[in-house]
């Protein structure tokens, strides 16, 4: 009767929402691709690799997913991928970082980080901001008379976020950017970074890494027809040590 209708399984169900089956083989295959795309990236310079990582190939990769479910609820796969990206950053920068170094490295550019964002720290942040920014359609498609109750995931979400952060949402009215969610969460972070950092000097190059223009060059595109490409040595001294 209609021999081109497939039937639709719980582990496919990815096109407009997820299922919790449907994450688990969508993390598992974003996985793999990492996987494979650090295999590629070894053969090009330091200074593309990590461009093209930064861009493209880390959270970028995962952000439709991220925002269409609460994410968190697989976060053993999450670190997994987390734990690919230090291992490949790692590879890029031909070092080895310590727990410090990859959370700084995670952070924005604007906060003297990398910007190469964890999974896990962008999960709640990506979800509740497409929650929010939905909601308004979601209310005009349906009737008046319709009662909407609140979804389980997002008061959840708001708990966790809430309990990590220092931040009175009260004071914002778009809730909708997924920057409200994820700066405080950002900032934070920062800010355990700076008060652990016990050597002066070491406090004073967190500081002046996160201040105003410090980090553009980051987002220099690296075309050596613009004289931007650096040698591996050059973008490998200056990705660790700014």
């Amino acid at each position: 009767v209609a021999p081109d209708v497939r039937p639709l399984t719980s582990q496919s169900a990815c096109l407009l929402s997820l299922t919790s089956e449907a994450l688990t083989k969508v993390l598992m295959d974003k996985l793999s691709k990492l996987e494979f795309f650090f295999s590629r990236l070894s053969s090009i310079s330091s200074h593309s690799a990590f461009f093209l990582l930064r861009a493209s190939l880390s959270i970028p990769r995962l952000t439709y997913f991220l925002r269409c479910f609460p994410s968190w609820h697989e976060s053993s796969l999450l670190v997994k991928y987390d734990l690919l990206l230090k291992t490949g950053l790692e590879t890029i920068l031909n070092c080895s970082l310590n727990d410090d170094s990859w959370m700084q490295a995670s952070l924005p550019v604007k906060l003297g980080g990398l910007g190469i964002r964890r999974a896990m720290d962008m999960t709640i942040p990506s979800f509740l901001a497409s929650y929010h920014g939905s909601l308004r359609l979601i209310e005009d498609l349906l009737s008046q008379d319709y009662n909407l109750d609140p979804d389980g995931s997002v008061l959840e979400g708001v708990k966790k976020w809430s309990g990590s952060v220092d931040t009175n949402l009260a004071e914002h009215n778009n809730r909708s950017f997924q920057s409200l969610w994820y700066t405080p969460i950002a900032s934070h972070w920062h800010k355990i970074l700076v008060q652990s950092a016990v050597v002066p000097d070491e406090k004073a190059w967190l500081l002046a890494a996160s201040s105003p223009e410090a980090g553009a060059w980051l987002n220099a595109i690296p075309s050596p027809h613009l004289g931007l490409h650096m040698s591996n040595e050059t973008s490998e001294s200056l990705l660790l040590y700014g």
